[in-house]
């Protein structure tokens, strides 16, 4: 190879390496922006969180209520429980149905549903395209927590966000150490009292939607507690409702599989 044919080589191979360099350069960038503003989307919906009213609400249409004394156990203090006023979050969305918290864990959520289980995937709760989505509530719940069992979904990220922190409840300690939450919806308050962890396959009939005889209802808790890694006892019978945080995990137990955070759920205001 002659001299010049050296020396257009090199420069041809110069041209295609900065050529590369610069193309891994702007993915490398679009890649961090779209991450920042993922992020910024997600921290955005927690700024949507409606004030907490503390005292006895005023008379009027679904405002005529009173508080419970706390849990026998002293997981609330009286100045922890209230209700919501959701007037100005669901103003953004009205599809925004209740606010998650639990303790300790950093997650502090609105919580979404609509008509079927893909909007909020990718979508967070102002409605706004997001990969991180927002929670939401199974379509196949009513959004109101009336029936025994209600689902609520969320990606499991690399990051903090959304259920990202569900994942630490793999370890026992955590687990031991993290067992409170609240649900505040439109209409009501409902203490949590996080009891089991459980790994499933999508499928698994732990996914369970409508009502259920006192039989069948017996058999279910017993389920759950058969397919818990983790497990407390904090007193569920089959006349209480449930909470089930459920997200994606990838531990290999299963195909397809599901990380599930099971709460029994109180009501926390009463009519007057």
């Amino acid at each position: 190879m002659s001299l010049v044919t050296q020396k257009k080589a090199k420069r041809v191979l110069t041209v295609l390496l900065s050529a590369v360099l610069c193309c891994v350069v702007v993915f490398c960038s679009i890649l961090l922006f779209r991450e920042r503003e993922d992020s910024i989307a997600g921290n955005s919906q927690m700024t949507l969180k409606p004030p907490i009213i503390r005292d006895t609400p005023a008379p009027g249409p679904a405002r005529d209520r009173t508080l419970l004394d706390p849990l026998p156990d002293g997981t609330f203090a009286p100045n922890e429980l209230g209700y919501m006023d959701f007037s100005s979050a669901r103003e953004v969305n009205e599809e925004i149905v209740a606010w998650l918290t639990l303790y300790g864990v950093g997650i502090d959520y609105p919580v979404c549903h609509t008509t079927n289980n893909e909007f909020y995937l990718r979508n967070t709760a102002e409605k706004k395209p997001s990969s991180r989505g927002a929670l939401f509530m199974d379509a196949r719940n009513h959004g109101d927590l009336s029936e025994q069992n209600t689902f609520i979904h969320g990606h499991n990220l690399n990051n903090p966000q959304m259920f990202g922190k569900l994942k630490r409840f793999a370890e026992q300690n955590y687990f031991d150490s993290h067992s409170a939450g609240v649900l505040y919806t439109v209409g009501n308050t409902f203490s949590l009292q996080i009891y089991a962890v459980c790994y499933v396959n999508s499928n698994d009939p732990i996914y369970v939607f409508g009502q259920e005889s006192p039989q069948e209802r017996t058999e279910y808790l017993d389920k759950v507690k058969s397919k818990a890694v983790y497990y407390r006892e904090v007193g569920v019978i089959p006349d209480d409702s449930l909470v089930l945080l459920s997200t994606c995990s990838y531990t290999g137990r299963f195909s397809d599989e599901r990380l599930i955070l099971v709460c029994l759920a109180r009501p926390q205001l009463t009519p007057a």
